[in-house]
């Protein structure tokens, strides 16, 4: 799917796909802005929401710390009354349980939001109380408990605590009928203020938020819980039907050491924003809860804008396209219309463009191009005509070696006739030497036409060194078929006679050698055992002969097949010379057995 439409692509006119693309990019890039704004805006929502609610839960902790403040007065009047501080040391001397008179009483029973008050002496236990719930038995504590908050008033670590308490709870009383929030004060002796009762006050939690708080904003959705994930306060249905998981989450979510906040959270399967305010010195946390509608009420608005911004830009932009393209795709067509005629056989063709951009400058190369194809047609024809003079001058020079052979040819019947057989013999070797040589103007001749050359040069040689000379000729019959380059061996073996034997005090042999190696390639070695190459000459064979030798001809001939070897091999071959003066050379050619591509062809 991904290449038909690759290759559609590709098949559509420049001034299409230049439509296209920027259609395609124009319409990304307002997508994205899109989404951009559409984040920005849904993020700037939920910092809206979360400092609407935050707003809401510090404002009820400001109201429930408002009645805190009044227990707080109620219980720090109580600690420094005379009728207290007698009730309680008398308690703490006589371990008698007294009780206050009715007057002190008096002062919390008026205020409505008292649920509760009790007096502990120095050891925990219930010296007088007072319930108008009904819940009764107030309950002696355990100062030796650190868990209770009574133990620590009485060490002298606070000066009071805050506790909730939930109904049926026996903490406080054995039969406790509504939750509470209960502050516990300690109770110093007015001499030298030390420890020596506390003081137990309750408000119905449920009351925390009185009724004429309810006309607030996001009043509904408070709740209260304290840390040890208990509901302390909770009016709406969303409270009551929350699950102890959705709690754990709540509280869950709170930052240490943070005492305001705010998240997202899911409650009953629906989205909310929370945001949570610490009760100062309680253990209850204050949550607003406000529903996400963010995007649900919003996003078919903005879809419906976002689809109404694609059609305008696309339509306002398409004639604008339409005009840069034909701008822009004008000169190309112009171009491509040339080439065309170009193609057709108008080769004088030219375009003629005014701007110097990139497709004037193509402009220029195509009228280039034209005027270098004209030269290079007239040139042609001239190279034609030499050609054809050049093999008429082949086909003239042709004359002369086969005037050549023929001459030696009458040369060896004369000496047949004259009875000189010898002579006769010398001038049929030369003859097929000149032969073979030739080998028809062919480059590549079989290992078998080498031997049969290297056969007729060495028993010309022979006799010119009489007993100066032997050899040796070993061809694997295998290879007899193979082709090689013309003259590789024979000029190895001329430079082993001329200047082996030539300068040699005694018999020199030369041992030409020509198999198939491990590796299926062809392996030539011409040794001999006459006077060796200088040093000085051995250092610049085979590679570095100079281009120019001044030296023997042999040199030419060496650097002769180096090249040859190069020129059809590359550098799949071996050409290596080892010689020692007075002792011998040897020289090593390793091929491959098979033609270059090049002869191939």
């Amino acid at each position: 799917m991904v290449s038909k439409i690759r290759e559609g692509f590709c098949n559509l006119s420049i001034r299409a796909k230049y439509v296209l693309t920027l259609y395609t990019v124009l319409l990304i890039l307002f997508l994205l802005l899109a989404a951009t704004l559409l984040c920005i805006a849904r993020r700037n929502a939920e910092q809206d929401a979360l400092n609407s609610v935050a707003k809401s839960a510090s404002y009820s902790n400001l109201i429930i710390e408002k009645e805190q403040q009044y227990l707080y007065g109620i219980a720090s009047y109580y600690a420094i009354t005379e009728e207290v501080q007698q009730l309680i040391g008398d308690s703490n001397e006589h371990n008698t349980r007294g009780s206050l008179p009715q007057a002190v009483l008096d002062l919390s029973q008026r205020q409505s939001y008292v649920l509760s008050l009790a007096f502990y002496n120095g050891r925990g236990q219930v010296i007088d109380y007072f319930s108008i719930d009904g819940s009764y038995g107030a309950v002696n504590q355990n100062v030796d408990d650190p868990s209770r908050p009574i133990s620590q008033l009485m060490e002298g670590k606070s000066s009071y605590l805050w506790e909730y308490i939930p109904k049926g709870d026996t903490v406080y009383m054995t039969h406790d009928r509504s939750p509470k929030l209960c502050l516990w004060y300690v109770v110093r002796d007015n001499g030298p203020q030390k420890p020596i009762g506390a003081i137990a006050i309750t408000v119905d939690s449920r009351k925390l938020l009185p009724d004429q708080y309810q006309t607030l904003d996001l009043n509904d959705n408070l709740l209260i819980l304290d840390t040890q994930k208990r509901q302390v306060f909770g009016r709406t249905e969303l409270a009551q039907n929350m699950t102890m998981k959705e709690i754990n989450h709540l509280i869950g979510s709170i930052k240490p050491y943070r005492n305001t906040g705010g998240f997202p959270v899911h409650i009953n399967g629906r989205a909310y924003f929370a945001a949570y305010s610490r009760l100062r010195s309680t253990t209850l946390v204050s949550f607003a809860l406000i529903e996400d509608r963010l995007l649900p009420d919003n996003i078919n608005a903005f879809f419906t804008a976002a689809l109404a911004g694609v059609c305008l830009l696309c339509v306002s932009i398409l004639p604008i396209l339409l005009l840069v393209t034909r701008f822009l795709t004008g000169p190309l067509r112009q171009l491509a219309e040339s080439m065309e005629q170009f193609s057709e056989g108008d080769l004088t063709t030219q375009v003629h463009f005014r701007g110097h951009d990139e497709i004037g400058q193509l402009g220029k190369i195509f009228n280039e191009m034209v005027q270098e194809n004209k030269r290079l047609i007239e040139e042609s024809y001239l190279l034609t005509i030499r050609t054809q003079e050049a093999e008429l001058a082949k086909l003239q020079a042709q004359i002369n070696p086969h005037f050549i052979y023929n001459t030696i040819n009458a040369i060896q019947w004369t000496a047949i006739d004259r009875d000189e057989p010898e002579i006769a013999e010398m001038a049929y070797s030369v003859g097929q030497v000149f032969r073979l040589s030739l080998s028809g103007g062919q480059e590549f001749v079989t290992v078998a036409a080498e031997q049969e050359l290297l056969y007729f040069y060495l028993s010309l040689q022979e006799k010119r060194f009489e007993d100066r000379l032997s050899y040796t000729l070993n061809f694997a019959p295998e290879l007899l078929s193979v082709k090689i380059p013309k003259l590789l061996i024979q000029p190895l073996v001329e430079n082993a006679s001329v200047h082996g034997a030539a300068d040699a005090r005694s018999r020199v042999h030369i041992t030409v050698n020509v198999t198939r190696s491990e590796t299926g390639r062809i392996h030539i070695e011409v040794s001999d055992d006459g006077v060796g190459i200088p040093p000085k000459i051995l250092a610049l064979l085979p590679d570095r002969l100079p281009k120019n030798p001044e030296g023997p001809s042999s040199h030419f001939a060496l650097r002769n097949i180096s090249r040859r070897l190069q020129l059809y091999y590359g550098s799949d071959y071996v050409f290596h010379i080892d010689s020692t003066p007075h002792i011998g050379t040897d020289i090593v050619i390793d091929l491959p057995a098979s033609l270059p591509a090049a002869e191939r062809i």
